[in-house]
């Protein structure tokens, strides 16, 4: 296990936020740590001179794919990594402030 993300409890200021915005928005909290602590364990298993593709998958709809993506994408970011997200459905552009769809 590279490590866990911990239950989070959405602020009343965060209605309609998915928990991925939250870490994004709240860069120095606990959300936003985990996933740096994720993306750091990944990087670790990785050799330094290749790419680092990563697949974020699971069974059904509704487990976290996205969530995942936006944590993961937002920490590497933060960390001065650049990042390529390819989804099914272009959902993560209102999250980063992006207009229009691919």
């Amino acid at each position: 296990m590279l490590g866990s993300i911990p239950a989070t409890p959405m602020p009343a200021w965060a209605s309609g936020m998915a928990v991925g915005q939250l870490a994004h928005t709240e860069p120095h909290g606990a959300l936003a740590e985990a996933y740096r602590r994720i993306a750091l364990a990944l990087q670790s298993h990785q050799p330094a001179d290749s790419p680092h593709p990563w697949l974020v998958t699971s069974q059904g709809n509704g487990e976290g794919k996205t969530t995942t993506v936006i944590g993961l994408g937002d920490a590497l970011n933060r960390i001065g990594k650049k990042a390529a997200m390819c989804l099914r459905e272009p959902s993560l552009g209102p999250v980063f402030g992006m207009k229009g769809g691919a």
